[in-house]
């Protein structure tokens, strides 16, 4: 519960301004637009070279949220880099945004369908790091099954790293192949604790 409180406090910020977030959203709008994949070979969108499983995912919920203009999110701010590339490791008063913002973008969102759509396709993210949670739970359950102090710190690492929280927060692919990994590693576990079978083995193909 802990976590979702703190990833939904996270996924609040401003739209597009988590790594990559732009070009995984550019993504998921070509299938929606062209119902097919996009070309690796066209570099206008860094992130087409990645598996589409998510972005698969992510799709629906973009067809239900509505179509909706980029116009308003087309102003890159030009003021980002003026300290150089090295602007995000210096503290400071650098502006970092990557986009100019505006009103329309506040909660709840009804001004603006791509301010809808972002932090639609991000609650996927929470739901997707959420069930990455639960696996390292049933994992925790496996290694440890007499200590629940160890279980609940380890846990602890998991759902309050800040970056993993970050990351769930955003769209971002790397939430399902965080929650595939971690089910796989689970499965691998389970095999060498009851033994493998032929279920258990195409389960675990299937993830991977």
């Amino acid at each position: 519960i802990s976590f979702v409180i703190l990833a939904l406090a996270f996924s609040s910020g401003p739209v597009f301004e988590g790594p990559d977030e732009q070009g995984h959203h550019a993504y998921i709008r070509y299938l929606v637009q062209n119902r097919s994949l996009p070309d690796v070979a066209e570099l206008s969108i860094g992130q087409w070279f990645h598996a589409p499983l998510y972005y698969m995912l992510a799709a629906p919920v973009m067809v239900v949220v509505g179509g909706a203009s980029l116009e308003h999110h087309v102003g890159t701010n030009t003021f980002i880099f003026y300290h150089g590339l090295d602007a995000f490791t210096i503290p400071g008063n650098d502006n970092k945004n990557f986009v100019l913002h505006h009103q329309a973008e506040a909660f709840p969102y009804t001004e603006s369908g791509i301010a809808r759509q972002v932090h639609s396709i991000r609650l996927l993210s929470i739901i997707l790091g959420t069930c990455t949670v639960l696996t390292c739970v049933a994992i925790f359950r496996l290694l440890w099954p007499d200590n629940p102090e160890r279980r609940l710190t380890a846990l602890a690492f998991v759902a309050f790293w800040p970056q993993f929280i970050y990351v769930s927060s955003l769209i971002n692919n790397d939430n399902l192949l965080t929650f595939l990994a971690t089910l796989s590693l689970w499965l691998v576990l389970r095999q060498l604790q009851v033994g493998p079978s032929t279920r258990s083995a195409i389960t675990l193909g299937i993830i991977l």
